[in-house]
């Protein structure tokens, strides 16, 4: 992927995209996973952001992004005690599930930046 000066959208995602395969691929991950899979929910965040920005909203990205960070809230969710916390996360999916089958990208957008608040609730 090229990019040109001041192609901000198509910047941002390159980092989301880079900043994935950085935590993938961590060292030393088998010591720290709960960290690595708050890093992932974090990331989900900025990469639906960085999906929305780009001049042709590829929604396919923006579930296959959503499925496979779910993936790691499912194990995260077990060590979170806050029966709220959990709600709304998992209201969160639901919501991103909903309004990226029906391509509602201003609700996307308003669930993407919540997943960036919950995170900040949960890493505590």
């Amino acid at each position: 992927m090229y990019v040109k000066y001041k192609e901000f959208a198509k910047i941002s995602l390159l980092l989301s995209n880079m900043y994935t395969l950085e935590v993938d691929n961590f060292l030393n991950a088998k010591y720290i996973k709960r960290q690595m899979h708050m890093e992932r929910l974090d990331n989900m965040g900025y990469k639906l952001l960085s999906i929305l920005m780009q001049k042709e909203i590829d929604f396919k990205r923006l579930e296959h992004t959503t499925k496979a960070t779910q993936a790691d809230w499912f194990i995260l969710k077990k060590s979170i005690k806050n029966e709220n916390n959990k709600e709304a996360f998992d209201l969160l999916f639901k919501g991103l599930y909903y309004s990226i089958k029906s391509k509602n990208i201003k609700i996307i957008n308003v669930l993407a930046a919540l997943d960036l608040d919950l995170v900040d609730m949960i890493g505590g």
